[in-house]
């Protein structure tokens, strides 16, 4: 099978702004076939040798709000 996952930062005490501590986190990627991109130029199976992979996922329009303190754009023009 296929399988990924990411490592994030988290903050030891984040309700302590003096505390700067964290720690590493090991998060699963659900579905990754369709949603974890890796460079093309990678060549071995696993995609060890790739040099970038990215991740894509959906947001609704209040959760992007939230989490980027301003509205979705309304469209995004990917042609130029």
């Amino acid at each position: 099978g296929f399988g990924c996952f990411r490592l994030t930062s988290m903050l030891v005490n984040e309700y302590d702004p003096m505390d700067d501590r964290q720690r590493i986190a090991i998060e699963p990627i659900y579905d990754p076939s369709r949603s974890v991109w890796f460079d093309p130029d990678a060549k071995k199976y696993d995609k060890s040798d790739a040099l970038w992979a990215f991740c894509m996922y959906s947001l609704s329009p209040e959760k992007y709000e939230a989490e980027y303190g301003k509205k979705p754009p309304a469209s995004l023009d990917v042609t130029s």
